[in-house]
C-alpha cells in the first residue's frame, strides 16, 4: 500500500508538471511581451530628436508652406486631438503624413510596427494600434516674425567666448576679407536694416560652424556670415538683421 501511495504521488507529480508546462511557457512568453510593452510605453522624443526636428524645420520650413494650409483645420482641435495617449481618429488619419525620409533617417529608432508620422505642423510618434505617443510641435511663430531677431545675451556671451578662444580668428578673417576699409565705414554699410552691397557679399564668408552650433536657429534661408572683422545675420535678401564687431587680440 506504501509502494502504491507513491507511486501515485510520483505520477501525479509528474503529470502535473507535464500539463503544467505549456500554461508556464505561454504566462513567461506574455510577460515577456508584456514586459516589452511597458518599456516601449516610455518611449518618446529625445533631445537628440528634438534637436534634429528643430534643426531639420530651419532648413525645409517651405516644404511645409507649400503642403499645408491654415484653413484647412482648425489648429486648437488639432492640438486637442494630437495629445499624447489619444487614438488617431479617421479625420486625422486623412490628414497624416509620413515624415520625409532624410528626417527619418536622422531620428532615433523605434519598436517594430511603431512609425513617426507629420499632422501639420506636427511630428508624432505613433504606436502599433494607432496610439499617439509622443507630439513635437514646429514653432512656425519662430522662424516667420522676422522682426523678433536680435542677438541674445546668450549669443553675445557665446560669440565673446568663442572670439576669446580663438584669437587667431580675426586676423584670419581680414586676410580672408582681401580689401582694406576704415572702420567707421565698414560699420555704416553694414548697419543693421541695410542691404549688403554686392562687392561685400562676394567677400562674405559662413560663419565658423564651431561658432553657429552655439548660437539661435535662424529662420529659413537666413545665415551667420563673416564680413571682414563683423559677424552679420542676413536673411536671402542680404538685409542685415544682427551685427557683431569681434574683438582684435
Amino acid at each position: 500500500m506504501k509502494i502504491k501511495t507513491v507511486s501515485v504521488m510520483w505520477c501525479a507529480t509528474v503529470l502535473g508538471i507535464s500539463f503544467c508546462t505549456p500554461a508556464f511557457a505561454e504566462h513567461v512568453n506574455r510577460d515577456q511581451y508584456q514586459g516589452r510593452d511597458r518599456g516601449e510605453e516610455h518611449r518618446h522624443f529625445t533631445d537628440h530628436d528634438r534637436r534634429v526636428l528643430n534643426d531639420w524645420y530651419r532648413d525645409h520650413a517651405d516644404r511645409f508652406e507649400s503642403e499645408f494650409r491654415e484653413d484647412r483645420w482648425n489648429n486648437e482641435e488639432l492640438d486637442h486631438r494630437l495629445q499624447p495617449g489619444n487614438e488617431k481618429d479617421e479625420d486625422l488619419r486623412r490628414w497624416a503624413r509620413p515624415v520625409f525620409d532624410e528626417l527619418a533617417g536622422r531620428l532615433d529608432p523605434l519598436p517594430p510596427d511603431w512609425q513617426y508620422e507629420r499632422v501639420g505642423y506636427n511630428v508624432c510618434i505613433v504606436d502599433r494600434d494607432g496610439t499617439i505617443r509622443d507630439r513635437y510641435h514646429f514653432d512656425r511663430d519662430q522662424y516667420n516674425d522676422q522682426s523678433r531677431f536680435h542677438f541674445s545675451e546668450q549669443d553675445r556671451q557665446a560669440i565673446g567666448d568663442w572670439n576669446r578662444d580663438h584669437r587667431n580668428a580675426v586676423s584670419q578673417f581680414l586676410n580672408n576679407f582681401g580689401m582694406c576699409m576704415e572702420n567707421d565705414d565698414l560699420d555704416g554699410r553694414l548697419e543693421v536694416g541695410n542691404t549688403v552691397d554686392p562687392d561685400l557679399r562676394d567677400r562674405g564668408r559662413p560663419a565658423p560652424e564651431s561658432l553657429v552650433e552655439q548660437l539661435s536657429t535662424l529662420p529659413p534661408g537666413w545665415h551667420y556670415v563673416v564680413i571682414g572683422d563683423r559677424l552679420c545675420v542676413v536673411d536671402r535678401d542680404w538685409r542685415i538683421h544682427g551685427s557683431y564687431h569681434f574683438q582684435h587680440y
